[in-house]
């Protein structure tokens, strides 16, 4: 697409190719300063915003400017000076390339819970407190007050922390999907795989609620509240796992829950255990170890 060209005291300003028209205001805002001003390096002045806006992609930026005839990227030095060293400000054409990018959206899992969660979700869109009406009529009980009002600790109970999470991950993903467009992709970490099918439309939303509250319930009567525990060792070395286990058990059971990431390990297991793998692990060399806000050791 071609838009009109934009003139200032200084500067011819063309617009073109497809970009969404907020972000390319905001471009061309900063190509106009640019243009303006005369530093050796521009590039360090407004020109860094440009940077900010594309460099966390790791992909060329979308656009690049044009000046006097040449074409270079965002990042080439966009001032020259005429003959005798008098400074000048170029015409700039600021062109657009299409890219063509996918979305996805991740739902967490256990332990992201946190009291009062999905409360000003609900309160600035009709479309959430319809989610959160749709899992009280499905699960017979009020989980949007819960969610919105009670404490921390009640949150951690299984049985509603399941249904709790993925009643505001659905609701979050609605009013998402109709602000930024539905996504391409969907996947989830754990308790998250539900929201995931949910949102895919492979499960019903009020058939996983019920689901969820039940598998939480099961998992809890498989372990009774305080028997359990989990915690996350973060930059354990390479080598340390199998000894602080090991060292950690004393007749109890540790194991490990989650290779998360090179850098992260959820350990799962009786308390104690987990409590003594945490302090073995930080003497081990972690980082950090970090308790989990679960009632029951799961995976």
């Amino acid at each position: 697409h071609s838009f009109p060209t934009r003139r200032s005291s200084d500067l011819d300003i063309e617009r073109i190719g497809p970009c969404a028209d907020g972000v390319q205001d905001q471009i061309v805002g900063i190509a106009v300063d640019l243009g303006r001003r005369c530093v050796p390096d521009p590039f360090a002045q407004s020109g860094n915003q440009l940077s900010f806006l594309f460099g966390h992609f790791r992909l060329p930026p979308p656009f690049k400017i044009a000046h006097n005839g040449h074409d270079r990227p965002v990042r080439s030095t966009l001032y020259g000076t005429k003959a005798g060293g008098a400074p000048f400000r170029p015409s700039l054409i600021v062109v657009f390339h299409p890219i063509d990018m996918k979305t996805a959206f991740l739902f967490p899992g256990q332990g992201s819970q946190f009291a009062g969660m999905g409360k000003s979700l609900a309160e600035s869109f009709q479309a959430a407190r319809e989610c959160f009406q749709q899992a009280d009529d499905a699960l017979g009980f009020s989980l949007s007050k819960m969610c919105f009002e009670s404490p921390e600790e009640d949150l951690k109970r299984t049985e509603f922390q399941q249904p709790a999470l993925l009643a505001v991950s659905i609701a979050a993903a609605t009013v998402l999907g109709s602000e930024v467009g539905e996504p391409q992709y969907v996947a989830g970490h754990s308790l998250g795989e539900y929201s995931a099918l949910v949102a895919a439309g492979s499960l019903d939303f009020g058939e996983a609620l019920r689901l969820v509250n039940k598998r939480g319930r099961y998992m809890q009567e498989a372990v009774p509240a305080g028997v359990g525990a989990m915690a996350a060792l973060l930059r354990l070395p390479d080598g340390k796992l199998d000894g602080v286990l090991a060292g950690a058990a004393q007749g109890e059971v540790v194991t490990p829950a989650g290779f998360n990431s090179p850098d992260q390990i959820v350990i799962s297991g009786n308390r104690g255990a987990v409590e003594r793998a945490m302090e073995l692990a930080k003497a081990a060399g972690a980082k950090r170890a970090v308790p989990l806000p679960v009632s029951a050791p799961f995976h």
